[in-house]
């Protein structure tokens, strides 16, 4: 299903659409932050609903809906408004509007508004086409990370908002991939828009963000339908995953200590270093959710052939800042002729994970970081 989402704040463009994407497996969604945008995406390819603010920088939401509704009586129509006065209803109503969401929002209750009104039996069934099709589209769609993001403890938080500071929401969260890669996406969209700064770490993120906006994005991803890897043999492929990037992610933190580096960018590095992996892994369980059967020696072929396809579109997809995907991609490849210390490290660091720190390869490199070559233990090194 294609789902259009008219809204000129980025911020709240983003949390719809990470609820959108977490009501099926079948949703693409594209976003306009204007009117004349949103009509020319219209006009080009007709979407299956639309989430439309009503008041915008250049008009109001409801004459494309007008427009819409001149030709097309199918598409789901739901507004985005504080208006909640009876003349403004009248207006909504006939222009056959099939809903509302109101501002501020309840994420809990503009998840299952969205669920009742958004959820047909006439959306695609994407079990009818083949996996590899699937994957291809998905591709270029909002792809998030898997990860078991408790809705309760969010909730909880929530709660204790007034008492949390960035710094502690992003110690709350530093070892999920899942959240690191999303708030890293949202932050960058917003703040390259603003100053042209680049957020490069979870802790900027968040305090580029705040805190209710923070909290509210990962509450929208903890009612992902597909967040938790329900497929046995997909949930063990990700714990794996997940478990390398996070000995990656450790090892890079404590050499970057060691030659006095900036550490906290290749944390981050280290922790996103497999979401190819876990991008595909995702995809493959919400395909799994339509009923399709997937074999673990197809799903194994699958993220083979399929995760350096997502690592490449979700590092551009996310926003993340080029010196950031550097560093992810010299995990898997060291540059000919690379000299960046920081570069380096994330090389070794990988190295490490793989059990090879006692290799010549990986000792040079520690001789070019500034590291003494027999220095072979490090703290938390289990190769």
């Amino acid at each position: 299903m294609k789902v259009m989402i008219l809204e000129d704040d980025e911020l709240i463009a983003d949390l719809l659409e990470s609820l959108v994407c977490g009501l099926h497996a079948d949703m693409h969604v594209v976003k306009a932050r204007s009117l004349t945008e949103a009509e020319k995406l219209w006009s080009a390819e007709a979407a299956d609903s639309l989430l439309c603010d009503w008041n915008l920088p250049d008009g109001s939401g409801l004459k494309l809906v007008r427009n819409i509704r001149k030709t097309n009586n199918h598409a789901k129509v739901v507004m985005i408004t504080a208006r909640s006065d009876k003349e403004s209803v009248v207006q909504a109503a006939r222009c056959k509007v099939n809903g509302f969401i109101t501002k501020p929002f309840d994420i809990e209750e503009v998840h299952k508004r969205l669920k009742t009104l958004l959820l047909t039996s006439e959306a695609e069934d994407e079990s009818t086409l083949d996996i590899q099709q699937m994957l291809s589209r998905r591709s270029r769609s909002l792809v998030q990370l898997p990860g078991e993001i408790d809705s309760l403890q969010i909730l909880t938080l929530i709660a204790q908002k007034d008492s949390l500071s960035p710094v502690n929401l992003a110690r709350e969260w530093r070892d999920m991939p899942a959240v690191t890669a999303r708030l890293l996406d949202i932050a960058n969209n917003y703040s390259m828009g603003r100053s042209g700064k680049a957020i490069h770490t979870l802790n900027d993120a968040v305090a580029t963000l705040g805190t209710d906006m923070s909290l509210s994005h990962v509450l929208a991803m903890s009612l992902d339908i597909s967040a938790t890897l329900t497929h046995p043999y997909l949930a063990e492929l990700a714990g794996n995953f997940k478990e390398q990037a996070e000995k990656v992610a450790k090892t890079a933190t404590i050499l970057a200590e060691k030659v006095n580096a900036d550490s906290q960018s290749l944390y981050v590095a280290g922790l996103l270093s497999r979401i190819g992996e876990l991008g595909v892994l995702k995809v493959l369980q919400d395909i799994n959710h339509t009923g399709v059967k997937l074999q673990n020696s197809d799903i194994d072929l699958l993220v083979k052939d399929w995760a350096k396809v997502f690592g490449n579109k979700l590092k551009i997809q996310w926003r993340l800042p080029l010196p950031l995907r550097n560093l992810i991609g010299a995990v898997h490849l060291l540059p000919e002729g690379a000299s960046n210390t920081q570069v380096l490290i994330m090389h070794v660091a990988a190295l490490s994970a793989q059990g090879q720190l006692n290799t010549p390869p990986a000792q040079k490199l520690l001789r070019q970081i500034g590291i003494t070559a027999n220095t072979t233990i490090l703290q938390g090194e289990k190769g």
